[in-house]
């Protein structure tokens, strides 16, 4: 079941470790322990699990991870939490993530985000 539901709350903390997943679009830059759902063997998969080629499940197609890097820089990291929803589709390669906690440019416009029944 796909609905929309707004932005409920944005918090913040500092992290030194992240992960910078690139896809064919766009990329994510988010926690280690951000969980994203991996299309491979139908399960929640943290993102320092996830491999070169995975198949991430997406709003509109599924997504494959092209490349990933890690960092060790400190980042602002903000964790969106989405009224009603724990499930859902972050990015403009719209995929499918749980309790997001990710490097926004500008998390004081939080978008409206797609969620998910999983």
């Amino acid at each position: 079941i796909n609905c929309v539901h707004p932005v409920a709350a944005v918090q913040s903390r500092e992290t030194e470790a992240t992960i910078h997943l690139f896809f064919k679009h766009n990329d994510i830059v988010c926690d280690e322990e951000q969980t994203f759902f991996r299309v491979d063997d139908n399960a929640w998969c943290k993102a320092k699990d996830l491999a070169v080629g995975d198949v991430i499940k997406g709003f509109s197609k599924n997504e494959q991870l092209m490349r990933i890097e890690r960092a060790t820089d400190k980042q602002q990291l903000y964790e969106i939490e989405v009224e009603d929803c724990h499930n859902f589709y972050v990015s403009e390669s719209e995929v499918l993530a749980h309790n997001m906690l990710l490097v926004l440019a500008a998390p004081a416009a939080a978008p409206v985000i797609s969620s998910a029944v999983v």
